[in-house]
């Protein structure tokens, strides 16, 4: 009896041994994932993942309206002039919700609509198969909505608003606020207010990176909006070429 009692106890202790060895190799590898897991985190600065762009927009609107400072780089202006009429948009609230607080400073980079060939490769992109019949239509847009962004800045004495065009490939949609970035790609066969949003830190390595791209295009690489020509005087003889 001795013996089986043995070789029972034997047993039992391997079988602890053996769950003991697993469970502590599982637990260190949970603690090397999480490590590294933070380190990229940390990295990317990832806050949250929103579903699309209006659901990303409408959960920071407290904190847009509240900054003092906003970068918006978009394609045409829709992020914020996102409602039927301008007076129900994000940028209103942002705009009017300021009032008494202070001096508010609102950098707007709009892609500029004499670049046809950016607005015809997005058509493309987004799926739309009459091309030539749409490019006025998205110049038009980005005309009307600079017009309707700058007006909304004039009607704020506290507000300034400042508009300027980027001339180059269409990559993402970025609002810059509060020490974070809203990043919406513009993907392939889907506009960027149908596409995963990312709230990212602004002082994080992909934050920091944002920010540069948005400065290079606000200083240095940008169009004059003395150049842009008004709704209904576009050079027709540059659309759709």
């Amino acid at each position: 009896m001795s013996i089986i009692t043995n070789l029972i106890s034997w047993l039992i202790t391997l079988v602890l041994t053996g769950a003991l060895v697993f469970l502590w190799r599982k637990y260190k590898n949970t603690i090397r994932n999480i490590r590294d897991r933070g380190i990229y985190e940390e990295a990317i600065g990832l806050v949250k993942i929103y579903t699309n762009r209006e659901e990303a927009v409408n959960d920071q609107i407290n904190a847009l309206t509240r900054t003092s400072d906003i970068c918006f780089l978009a394609y045409n202006g829709f992020a914020l002039l996102d409602k039927p009429s301008y007076l129900d948009s994000s940028m209103n609230s942002i705009i009017s919700g300021f009032a008494g607080m202070g001096e508010k400073n609102i950098r707007i980079l709009l892609l500029s609509p004499k670049n046809i060939t950016a607005i015809r490769n997005r058509i493309e992109r987004i799926g739309i198969k009459d091309i030539d019949g749409s490019i006025q239509d998205h110049v038009q847009d980005i005309i009307r909505n600079s017009q309707i962004l700058e007006r909304m800045g004039k009607s704020r004495p506290n507000v300034e608003v400042t508009i300027r065009y980027f001339n180059s490939e269409l990559l993402w949609c970025l609002i810059i606020f509060d020490s974070f970035i809203l990043v919406s790609f513009y993907q392939e066969g889907a506009t960027a207010k149908n596409a995963r949003t990312l709230l990212i830190k602004q002082n994080s390595l992909l934050g920091a990176s944002f920010e540069y791209y948005f400065d290079y295009f606000w200083r240095s690489n940008h169009i004059k909006s003395d150049s842009i020509p008004e709704l209904g005087n576009i050079d027709e003889e540059n659309v759709g070429t």
